[in-house]
């Protein structure tokens, strides 16, 4: 009897040791994902307008640099909807890898045809955009801890930009096609080894009928839209917040680099640098407080951000650039991070791919393609020679007054009872 019982306890052990064994090994693949995702978008965007600058395409830097939230526009929700119905959505995304891959080694080898560049390059930036969302949905649906374990998933991808940045860094390649053809070559042999590793995530609504409602997210607006959870201004929030984040993004590398920041991808890198310690440090920050006044925080550093690039184009030192640099990620953890995981909070199973892919619809796609566009043109009419601190000052003026409005638009504008008395939710 005695040995049957410890017989059993064994076959038990022996049990649990390789569930938590298939638990970490799918936590380690899970944490490469969002490195390669965001490595990706790193050798893909950060040295990208200094690079068609040097290379005399400066007229033409709006629309590459609109790309990719046009493509986040036009991607997410598509993609969304089939991986919540029709296609594992760990298929799909290395699928998106490869075929991105491809497409952004095709357009370097069109650089002296700055046209079919930038067409190119928009279609790249068409199928990479899905990846965004589909990494998220992938790792929240086969995490059993969500709140605790996509934190620290998520540091990969943060990681992955900080890694982009030292490679190019190291290379000296912040005016040459090279961060490209390095992002298209790795995009096209991970794809091909996700297709064997990802764990598999079929959809949640396998054989349902597919239809323009499913593109537009209207179910998932629906369902989320309940009264009482501030989602209105939950969404309007993200959308200025990313519009704010990515013309920094965009615009921020060619400031430094012309304001005599040498090694600019270096430079950059610090904000994942900070990105990554905030990141360790948010599930005890949710402890003390709660989510509402985390991103409330992530708010106010963007405009310290802005308020700190503003001054350096009168005060111009070295240290006023890395502290605003280091702004980054006390945005990006304490805002945007706590903002994807409270998305899947709001959401029921059944749409978390088409939910994730809406966030990235609104934010990385409506905001930042606005942000693009009119950013970019405000830096065509006012900032007519890069090397003029003084033409800077209305560039950077801007974002700081949407910045300050964006901030009291949440603090007094979002009512969740839910999260605004939750200090727990990220442990």
């Amino acid at each position: 009897m005695v040995q049957k019982r410890s017989q059993m306890i064994n076959i038990s052990h022996y049990k649990n040791t390789l569930t938590e064994n298939k638990s970490l090994i799918t936590h380690v693949i899970l944490f490469f994902l969002m490195f390669t995702v965001y490595f990706l978008m790193g050798t893909s965007m950060i040295t990208l307008v200094i690079y068609m600058n040097e290379a005399g395409m400066k007229d033409l830097i709006i629309y590459a640099v609109a790309s990719f939230p046009l493509s986040m526009v036009i991607s997410p929700l598509l993609s969304g909807a089939i991986a919540d119905r029709y296609f594992s959505a760990n298929k799909m995304i290395a699928t998106c890898f490869i075929i991105s891959g491809l497409l952004l080694c095709t357009a370097v080898s069109f650089s002296s045809n700055p046209l079919i560049f930038v067409i190119l390059f928009f279609i790249f930036k068409l199928v990479y955009a899905p990846t965004l969302g589909l990494a998220n949905s992938i790792t929240m649906a086969n995490v059993e801890n969500i709140d605790k374990s996509f934190p620290i998933i998520r540091i990969g991808g943060t990681l992955g930009w900080i890694f982009a940045a030292a490679i190019i860094s190291l290379l000296k390649a912040e005016t040459t096609s090279t961060p490209f053809l390095i992002s298209g070559t790795v995009a096209v042999v991970l794809g091909i080894i996700f297709m064997f590793i990802l764990p598999h995530t079929p959809p949640a609504e396998k054989n349902s009928t597919f239809n323009l409602r499913d593109i537009i997210g209207v179910d998932a607006i629906k369902s989320l839209n309940v009264k009482g959870n501030g989602f209105k201004v939950f969404m309007t929030t993200c959308f200025f917040a990313t519009l704010l984040s990515s013309l920094y993004d965009q615009y921020a590398p060619l400031y430094f680099h012309s304001s005599g920041l040498e090694r600019t991808a270096a430079y950059m890198a610090l904000g994942q640098v900070s990105e990554v310690l905030i990141m360790f440090l948010l599930p005890i920050l949710s402890l003390r407080f709660k989510l509402k006044n985390l991103m409330i925080f992530g708010l106010l550093a963007i405009i310290l951000r802005y308020a700190l690039l503003l001054t350096n184009t009168y005060i111009p030192h070295i240290y006023l650039a890395i502290s605003a640099i280091a702004m980054h990620g006390f945005i990006i953890a304490l805002y945007f991070i706590v903002s994807q995981i409270v998305m899947d909070m709001l959401a029921n199973k059944e749409i978390r791919s088409q939910a994730q892919s809406l966030l990235m619809f609104v934010s990385l796609g409506a905001g930042s393609l606005l942000g693009s566009i009119v950013m970019g043109s405000v830096l065509n009419l006012f900032v007519k020679d890069v090397n003029d601190m003084a033409q800077w000052r209305v560039f950077w003026l801007i974002p700081l007054a949407v910045s300050i409005f964006t901030a009291l638009l949440f603090i007094y504008g979002f009512k969740n009872k839910n999260l605004e008395n939750t200090k727990t939710s990220l442990q």
